[in-house]
């Protein structure tokens, strides 16, 4: 066996001390970014638009209300964690250039082929996120000016669900054998509406899907405990249904002798998004450093 000198030992002994204290700063340091953790609870309103296959859709005429619940738990001055709960309607108002399509007008079991190619719809929708925060400046609740803003972005994950309220353009059945001609005034063309496997009209189909948000914004500090923020989120989603038109282009086909469409495809550079401008009012409700002066400072029982 090998035994080390004095001196030898003396450094090896050195070079572990010198690596416990390291280990023991840099733990130290990790910690600190979590000795000041607060949690906030607030309230979210703004507005949503929804981005897919229709053409022509006008930002401002096509908005929605949107609201909805926050908690966040602030790692640090950089970093936190942010779970949403949104609430509201997706709706557009454009062309789907080629397609068969029906408004509901005068009678719900057969429609007019809207020569416009008009469509539109409407979906409700409530969307729970998770996302990650990173504050590009020092930023924590308080009264010291120097840290009471920053501009921020946030990527996370979430889980959509929506549903139709049975409102807006029909998909209409491009069977020939199915079309019904009126009986009174020019010879108008009616035709009943398309139908899913599950037999409900284009415009009934529940959905539930991912979503990946990304957002953009900036975060006020208001008072000592209350926190404004407003922000631009994009909220991709992994379903291509959002408008009620689930691979839009098997529909757009001009064919007058064409009997049922092609089943749907699934593509992730087909599916639709919807995008918000929100802004939200927090409040700090729990803070490490108050409970621990309050812990401290509780009287002793003898």
């Amino acid at each position: 066996m090998d035994y080390l000198n004095p001196h030898a030992r003396l450094m090896k002994n050195r070079t572990y001390l010198s690596s416990i204290i390291a280990f023991f700063l840099i733990t130290a340091n990790c910690l600190s970014g979590f000795a000041q953790q607060t949690t906030d609870i607030g309230i979210t309103i703004g507005t949503a638009n929804y981005w897919g296959d229709i053409q022509g859709i006008t930002l401002s005429k096509n908005s929605s209300p949107v609201s909805g619940i926050l908690t966040r738990l602030n790692i640090n001055n950089h970093s936190a964690f942010r779970v949403q709960l949104l609430s509201g309607q997706l709706k557009g108002n454009g062309i789907l250039n080629q397609a068969l399509i029906g408004q509901p007008r005068n009678s719900t079991g057969v429609f007019a082929n809207d020569l416009n190619y008009n469509f539109n719809f409407i979906r409700s929708f409530k969307n729970i996120e998770l996302l990650y925060e990173l504050n590009f400046l020092n930023y924590k609740l308080g009264l010291n000016k120097r840290e009471n803003f920053t501009p921020f972005i946030a990527i996370g994950f979430g889980l959509l669900y929506s549903q139709s309220t049975n409102k807006g353009s029909f998909i209409l059945e491009p069977d020939p054998s199915t079309v019904v001609r009126s009986m009174m005034g020019p010879p108008f063309v009616f035709y009943p509406p398309y139908r899913t496997s599950n037999g409900h009209p284009t415009n009934e189909a529940a959905i539930l899907t991912l979503t990946l948000p990304a957002s953009a914004g900036f975060k006020f500090n208001i008072t000592e405990r209350l926190n404004i923020m407003a922000e631009v989120i994009i909220h991709p989603t992994l379903s291509d249904n959002l408008d009620n038109l689930k691979d839009s282009q098997r529909f757009q086909n001009p064919a007058d002798t064409q009997v049922g469409y092609l089943p749907a495809k699934f593509s992730l550079l087909k599916c639709d998004m919807y995008g918000t401008f929100l802004i939200s009012v927090s409040y700090q409700i729990y803070s490490t450093e108050r409970h621990k002066i309050k812990i401290w400072n509780r009287p002793r029982r003898i």
